[in-house]
């Protein structure tokens, strides 16, 4: 994995998310409830900054987190815990309600370093749960509580 201009290590590359658990509507998740998108990365010493763009795959939604933290390396592995924002556009109207949600995040990935490509798990636990008052807007970040897999290529 290079530095890029001696600064950094930076990757780009694809994301699947699956919710753990189900905000608005409630039951169980189906595979029309995950996210697919893209992540950029980029690492300087310890400092991690992980980035992803998500859409549903429902169709109602698109959204984006955006983390920074530490991560460290060993052996063949990259191990991350960051903290960060949720974004989340309903791009139908849901409800008759706000269309536009953020909150607060945490979020740990680990992933296996093989060469210039890394794939991993990624566990995002979204705070706002425990930090608003607004029911709709817990319900709606509430989606991005759950597991990614991510595929990045460092260059």
């Amino acid at each position: 994995m290079k530095k890029v201009m001696g600064f950094a290590e930076t990757g780009i590359g694809v994301t699947a998310h699956y919710p753990i658990i189900m905000g608005v509507g409630g039951g169980d998740p189906e595979l029309d409830d995950f996210w697919v998108g893209a992540s950029l990365r980029t690492k300087q010493s310890i400092l991690l900054l992980d980035l992803s763009a998500l859409y549903a795959l429902n169709g109602i939604a698109a959204g984006g987190i955006l983390d920074i933290g530490v991560c460290f390396d060993l052996f063949m592995f990259r191990i991350a815990v960051l903290g960060g924002i949720d974004l989340k556009y309903y791009l139908v109207d849901v409800l008759e309600r706000e269309n536009f949600y953020w909150g607060p995040n945490v979020k740990a990935n680990v992933d296996l370093k093989l060469g210039p490509v890394t794939a991993g798990l990624s566990g995002i636990i979204p705070l706002t749960r425990f930090i608003s008052d607004d029911e709709h807007r817990k319900d709606s970040l509430l989606t991005f509580a759950g597991v990614s897999l991510n595929v990045i290529f460092w260059f």
